[in-house]
């Protein structure tokens, strides 16, 4: 990943409020911001059991599905 690909994304976080940063001299150093993460994950976990429920019911659909037919095969 180039360096500012690297400063893209990193702005971005600290945009968000993910990150904070403190100039040490030259560098900048940057610390992540837990609460905005806690944030985030408890969002997405929200989502993450009607991903599992779909899919679930998907496996089950086509677990009872007759294998296709392919041409050329038996």
């Amino acid at each position: 990943m180039s360096q500012p690909a690297v400063s893209k994304q990193l702005r971005v976080l600290k945009d968000s409020g993910m990150v904070t940063v403190r100039k040490q001299g030259r560098q900048h150093l940057y610390s992540i911001r837990g609460a905005p993460f806690r944030r985030a994950f408890d969002w997405l976990r929200f989502y993450e059991r009607f991903w599992e429920e779909g899919l679930a019911r998907m496996d089950e659909v086509l677990s009872e599905s007759p294998a296709p037919h392919r041409r050329g095969r038996p």
